[in-house]
């Protein structure tokens, strides 16, 4: 079986990201760290995550997948270089009587990244591959069908103007998009999480329950900029340093959907969902 050319574009940047690391000191590099230093934007429905939601419509969203770090110059402090890869699949299920739960739609992604997190700045490149599907649970699945393929090379620079908040923006192009479409793309937010400071740190802490507030916003060309909004607020509760934590969130989006089958659809919905990792 011949590998798809989108897969190919993506895996073919990991030697690039690897010789980039190549350049710093042998002896600082780790494979493998068991933490990332950079941490995907929460609010952002395009990244990779582990977790449920019950959305209003009697939907329910899942998501399963996984972001980590391949390697890392230096101990995880202050402006190390990291690479890492990332995958998953979301899920778009209808609820009907007698729990049956059809599936409506399958989005499934995966990626490449790079960057490097200082005391306050930090930023990430991330070459990444999107498709969607419709579900042998959806109505007039052969009428509604298209081929959705996407290949996004995206940047975001990272700043704390506080221990408490971090903000980021950047801009992204579709390095291929099938439907033929636009590429310019920007993205900005920001999360407010109490904890921040104290998990930068390292401080040993017991286990605890932290509040957090994040927001993000996405315009694309070929939607003539309009505005793609995702809020969530909620719950963190930790246990061990290092360990996982369960996110439990009420959620807001509206916008074109970014689901690809979808994805001239303008959609508004609340949620609320539980997530896993960190």
């Amino acid at each position: 079986m011949v590998p798809p050319a989108g897969a190919l574009r993506v895996l073919a940047f990991i030697p690039f990201l690897l010789s980039l690391a190549a350049a710093g000191p042998a002896e600082a590099w780790t494979w493998f760290p068991p933490e990332r230093t950079l941490q995907a934007p929460l609010a952002d429905p395009r990244e990779p995550g582990l977790g449920f939601a019950v959305v209003e419509d009697a939907i329910i969203s899942a998501r399963v997948g996984h972001a980590f770090a391949l390697g890392r110059t230096g101990n995880g402090g202050g402006g190390d270089f990291e690479v890492g890869l990332d995958g998953s699949a979301w899920l778009w299920f209808s609820s009907h009587p007698r729990l049956n739960f059809p599936l409506e739609t399958v989005d499934g992604t995966f990626g490449v990244w790079a960057g490097a997190r200082g005391e306050r700045l930090g930023w990430r490149v991330r070459l990444s591959h999107w498709s969607g599907h419709l579900g042998d649970g959806a109505s007039m699945i052969e009428a509604r069908r298209i081929v959705y393929s996407r290949e996004t090379l995206g940047a975001l620079v990272f700043l704390e103007p506080n221990p408490h908040l971090e903000l980021y923006a950047g801009p992204a192009l579709f390095v291929r998009a099938d439907p033929p479409t636009q590429a310019f793309q920007f993205q900005l937010g920001g999360e407010l999480r109490p904890d921040r400071g104290i998990r930068r740190s390292r401080e040993t802490r017991p286990a605890h329950v932290d509040p957090f507030l994040a927001l993000d916003f996405r315009a694309k060309a070929e939607n003539g900029m309009r505005l793609n909004q995702s809020y969530r607020a909620g719950v963190r509760l930790a246990g061990a340093p290092g360990g996982n934590a369960l996110r439990i969130a009420l959620g807001y989006d509206a916008g074109k959907s970014e689901r690809g089958q979808e994805y001239r659809r303008t959609e508004r919905f609340i949620s609320l969902g539980v997530g896993f990792g960190d």
